[in-house]
């Protein structure tokens, strides 16, 4: 099935864009994006006031969606409905780690004792937790997990926000677990080697042992500080001396392994806390640096929102690092690509809908001319007819007239005819048929007339309503007595015989 549904994404993949995951950090002090872009990647900082996150969990929902929207706005400004996807790595303080063994199982059974070994050692409920693991080592008898616990009503906090700021939540991860993937891109050791990453939120030390995070821990300023309005030098370096101390201790008790080596994620501090550290615990200090981050003109302040960037390249069925969505990174995978292509899909759709109405009004706009166009030219045809055919008809109809005034003027002595074609006349009238000419010689001869209607139909209705005139006694018109004209209208030729008296 799972093969099946891969084959159909793929397809669909290809008639979607193609977009880049960021990387997205949130702590109780700012925001920041990483988008790996080919042509030019970017980093946006937005600053986040005291009050809003604290310790991790969100106090002020509404002013938070407000900075998200804004971050939103900086990346797409002209697009604010536009999905944003990233892995979201999570303030360090809301996560418990802890690493554990299990015995060679199928994989189900080995799931199943994953997250009962989690559960069992989790400091939350576990219908209020997220529980996820990653394996660090393998052997023929056993796994070794680094297992991760979140409260569950933190997180769905995090991912509603981030939805409705349109963001699309791919992975949610913690900083030791970006810092160390964008680490061991450069460096990896056999050996365990001890990292101190000094952020704003407080001090982080994490272990990488062939490039792989097998342990983390965070202390916040905020419970370095207590009571006090702010950490003296000397504080800081007691606590500094002190949690160096005390992870070496839980190194050598848990894993019964002696670390020699520690690198910095310090800017500023490097040279302080190597001076106070290398000479105490007889460790090789040295300040970290990566290729990467100079290639990239990024800053070791950006280096955890670039290593959750370097996730999002990760195929999502290759992805098998801790991930606090609440569901796995290949059912996130579907929600994604479906999410994507019904956005694709609508936009196609839009697009197609205005190119449409870009064409139709168009084509009316060129429709509407050439109706004026034509109307124009009919306009100018009627008021200034140069047919022949027309001047003959009004030449022929002059003639009529003269012929009818002829006729009233004989009317004393042969009064019948002019009954007749006053009679004829009006019938022709009534179906609208202008008689041009009649040709009359004598009673017992056939009669020609010739005329103009404005169908062949009304010639012959007319020529039908003409033979049943009592004085008719039979008519003719042939097809060929009907021809059209260049106005429309058609001209015809009928021929009559009438009735003895």
């Amino acid at each position: 099935m799972i093969k099946f549904l891969e084959k159909i994404f793929y397809f669909l993949e290809k008639l979607s864009e193609k977009v880049s995951v960021a990387g997205l950090q949130i702590s109780d002090s700012f925001l920041q994006l990483f988008l790996l872009q080919k042509e030019e990647s970017k980093v946006f900082i937005l600053k986040i006031p005291p009050g809003i996150i604290v310790a991790g969990r969100i106090v002020q929902k509404e002013e938070l969606l407000k900075l998200l929207k804004q971050l939103h706005n900086f990346i797409y400004p002209q697009r604010p409905d536009r999905l944003v996807s990233a892995v979201v790595s999570l303030p360090a303080e809301l996560i418990y780690t802890q690493s554990f063994k299990v015995p060679y199982l199928d994989e189900e059974r080995l799931e199943e004792s994953a997250l009962l070994n989690l559960k069992m050692t989790s400091p939350l409920p576990a219908e209020k937790a997220y529980f996820s693991w990653q394996v660090i080592e393998q052997s023929e008898e056993n796994y070794e997990f680094l297992g991760a616990v979140v409260e569950k009503e933190i997180v769905d906090d995090f991912k509603n926000l981030l939805a409705e700021a349109k963001f699309l939540v791919v992975v949610f991860e913690f900083p030791a677990l970006a810092l160390s993937r964008a680490i061991s891109r450069e460096f990896s050791s056999a050996e365990p080697v001890l990292f101190i990453h000094l952020s704003s939120d407080g001090l982080n030390f994490f272990i990488l042992k062939n490039s792989f995070l097998t342990f983390d821990y965070f202390r916040s300023w905020r419970s370095i500080q207590g009571e006090e309005r702010q950490i003296t030098k000397t504080a800081f370096e007691a606590v500094i001396i002190e949690e160096t101390q005390r992870v070496i201790n839980f190194v050598s008790s848990r894993f019964h392994e002696d670390l020699k080596q520690a690198g910095l994620i310090a800017p500023g501090f490097e040279t302080e806390i190597k001076t106070l550290l290398e000479g105490r615990f007889g460790l090789e200090i040295s300040p970290l640096v990566l290729k990467d981050l100079k290639e990239k003109n990024l800053s070791l302040n950006n280096l955890t929102v670039w290593g959750s960037a370097l996730r999002g390249q990760i195929d999502r069925f290759q992805d098998t690092f801790i991930n606090f969505s609440g569901i796995s990174s290949i059912e996130q995978y579907y929600e994604e690509q479906t999410l994507r292509i019904i956005e694709f899909w609508r936009n196609l759709s839009l697009g197609v809908l205005v190119i449409f109405l870009i064409v139709f009004f168009t084509a009316s706009v060129f429709l509407v001319n050439v109706s004026n166009q034509l109307e124009e030219q009919v306009q100018t045809f009627k008021a200034t007819p140069q047919l022949q055919e027309i001047k003959d008809f009004q030449e022929k109809a002059k003639e009529f007239n003269n012929l009818v005034v002829m006729v009233k003027n004989v009317k004393a002595s042969d009064s019948h005819w002019l009954e007749l074609l006053e009679r004829w006349q009006s019938l022709a009238a009534n179906y609208q048929v202008t008689i041009d000419n009649i040709d009359i010689r004598s009673r017992s001869e056939a009669i020609s007339m010739a005329g103009r209607a404005s169908s062949a139909e009304t010639v012959l209705n007319f020529k039908r309503a003409f033979s049943s005139q009592a004085e008719v006694a039979s008519i003719d018109l042939p097809l060929s007595g009907i021809s059209e004209l260049a106005d429309g209208t058609v001209h015809f030729n009928l021929s009559l015989t009438l009735k003895p008296i």
